[in-house]
């Protein structure tokens, strides 16, 4: 009796493992993106869209240029110049405040960026998700 009940445990479980296991039934890592740093480095200008336009920007991304183009982190996709943030991703304006000063001030800067499509505001564009302000 002991032995039936486990045998058809096992014919339970192998459908309910098969379905878990399959590429259909989660999001495989590398389609996650991926996050990295980049710098030292100096912005040419820190700008926020303020409504839409032909450009496909949203209102309030944030986007900054870089003087020259970054080297990447490996793995990373992305362009190597611009860089923009969705607005509720800086809803408290924090990170544009620093890039900002820091822009302002001629600073240099260490940013961590992000590939991951869930961050995007602009199609082919990294996300900024840190800044540092170097001395």
């Amino acid at each position: 009796m002991n032995n039936g009940n486990h045998k058809m445990n096992r014919r339970r479980i192998a459908p309910i493992l098969a379905l878990a296991l399959s590429t259909s039934a989660f999001t495989p890592l590398s389609a996650l993106g991926k996050d990295g740093y980049i710098g030292p480095l100096y912005l040419e200008s820190v700008g926020v869209q303020q409504t839409p336009g032909s450009t496909g920007h949203q209102p309030g991304s944030l986007e900054v240029k870089l003087r020259a183009p970054a080297t990447l982190p490996t793995g990373m996709t992305c362009d190597t110049t611009y860089f923009t943030t969705k607005r509720e991703n800086d809803a408290d304006k924090r990170l544009f405040s620093l890039l900002t000063a820091a822009h302002l001030a001629g600073k240099p800067m260490k940013l961590q960026i992000s590939d991951d499509p869930a961050l995007q505001a602009y199609t082919g564009r990294c996300s900024l998700l840190w800044v540092e302000v170097l001395p």
